[in-house]
């Protein structure tokens, strides 16, 4: 159905979700959002307008969130200072995290329930189980009995979730990710304010939407087109305010 939700199935009771040149459809949605907000917070709208029709047919809800997002940051800016902007961002994920954890637990939503399923696990051995164990990826989600699974309000392992999997097999390792996460974005909020170049708000959109959508999606984190590729530009934008700063410092001397 329409976004994988059972909201809109009567409306739309079947979509094809178009899977891209990689077969994968949310992978390309993310890569899609991930362009288009990089090139948006740049100064380009056209990727942004034309990748909007597409999203709705591949029908990956964080995809879609990170570029609507990313879309209302850009607006905002030119309407209000850029603090309350950023602080309606972090506001706006938490509220669309929230609402899908109240929508996933009425209706059994199995990517609330391998969330909740790393939240019982973590306390258990707060040093984790290792790296592979858990998750889509894992032989031990195979067996996953759904019945059972709603009945309970959890999984037998996490999964579906890349928080919950983490918290699994890394414990306390990944709070330090997410940290470092969170130090990453507000370095680049920084950079921005110092220097009025609003790309590097991509770095702190991309990573803010994404460590949410983390909360209730595998993919936003662990597959190569979501996170990865969100910091392979980061680290660009980085890269290249270093050796525009050490360049400015040496003609300086």
């Amino acid at each position: 159905s329409f976004f994988k939700t059972p909201i809109l199935a009567d409306i739309f009771p079947k979509v094809f979700r178009i899977g891209g040149p990689n077969f994968h459809a949310i992978a390309y949605a993310y890569a899609l959002s991930i362009l288009s907000i990089f090139l948006l917070f740049g100064g380009s709208w056209i990727l942004p307008l034309v990748a909007l029709p597409l999203l709705l047919i591949i029908g990956s809800k964080g995809a879609m969130v990170l570029l609507l997002l990313g879309i209302a940051t850009k607006i905002g800016l030119k309407i209000m200072p850029a603090r309350p902007v950023l602080i309606l961002l972090v506001g706006a994920s938490v509220v669309w995290i929230a609402s899908a954890l109240v929508l996933g637990i009425r209706s059994g939503d199995y990517h609330v329930l391998g969330f909740f399923a790393g939240l019982r696990d973590f306390p258990a051995n707060p040093i984790g189980r290792g790296l592979g164990l858990g998750g889509n990826l894992s032989s031990t989600s195979e067996t996953i009995d759904w019945s059972a699974a709603q009945a309970t309000g959890s999984t037998m392992v996490p999964m579906e979730s890349a928080i919950g999997v983490m918290l699994y097999q890394m414990g306390l390792g990944a709070l330090l990710f997410v940290g470092f996460l969170i130090a990453l974005a507000e370095k680049c909020r920084r950079i921005f304010e110092r220097t009025g170049d609003q790309t590097f708000l991509f770095g702190t959109v991309g990573i803010v939407v994404l460590t949410a959508n983390s909360v209730l999606q595998e993919e936003a984190f662990f597959s190569p087109l979501a996170l990865a590729f969100c910091l392979i530009l980061v680290g660009v934008l980085l890269g290249s305010h270093e050796r525009d700063q050490e360049v400015d410092a040496s003609i300086r001397l």
